[in-house]
């Protein structure tokens, strides 16, 4: 849409969601992009002050005031691929970044309820942390595939001297992927500080160093 200078449509998309579905109290609702840019939830993840602190030097509410501006602003002296690229790349490796986190640390937490149903909800959310970072088209066997923060680690780690010389597969998504499977099957045993220790790990992973 962007690429066709279609803002209009690209902002009602990110405001109001699509093909994302949810189940709350029982009733299947559309998640938004906006929704998990914007959620209160995220103060659950332990660096999002530091992030939400640079933005607010800027005036900026984190990432959502930023790519607002650029969909609904008046035209800029960018291009439209430049704006594209600073829409995309904000959800991908920022509003993605922290509501995959956010689930890490919600799941965390709620491994130690004693209420079943939130405990369930608790491994879902595991898995779905898991989603938000390598997502549904990455290929393990193509490095090519992918468009989210596991791919940009796959992408990149020729570039920084980073790859396994092993597998060829980037070192740091094979920490990540350790950790996303021991959190889960620790979930199962609700072994919860081991738990939070792998949210721990992966945010320290996640993060540009």
């Amino acid at each position: 849409m962007l690429k066709q200078s279609a803002k209009g449509a690209a902002l009602t998309i990110y405001k109001f969601g699509k093909h994302s579905v949810v189940t709350r109290s029982n009733e299947r609702q559309t998640l938004s992009l906006r929704e998990l840019a914007v959620t209160t939830g995220r103060k659950i993840v332990p660096s999002f002050e530091l992030f939400e602190t640079y933005y607010a030097e800027a005036g900026l509410d984190y990432a959502d005031d930023l790519i607002r501006t650029q969909l609904q602003g008046p035209v800029s002296a960018a291009s439209v691929d430049q704006e594209r690229t600073l829409v995309v790349y904000a959800l991908k490796y920022e509003v993605l970044f922290f509501a995959a986190l956010q689930k890490l640390y919600d799941a965390a937490e709620g491994c130690k309820s004693t209420d079943q149903t939130r405990y369930l909800r608790a491994r879902e959310e595991w898995d779905i942390a898991a989603a938000m970072i390598i997502g549904s088209t990455q290929n393990e066997a193509d490095v090519g595939t992918g468009d989210l923060l596991y791919k940009l680690g796959a992408s990149l780690c020729a570039t920084f001297n980073t790859c396994d010389p092993t597998s060829g597969e980037a070192k740091i998504n094979e920490k990540i992927e350790e950790s996303l499977y021991a959190g889960s099957y620790l979930l199962k045993s609700k072994a919860c500080n081991s738990v939070m220790i792998y949210a721990d790990n992966i945010q320290r992973y996640l993060q540009v160093r």
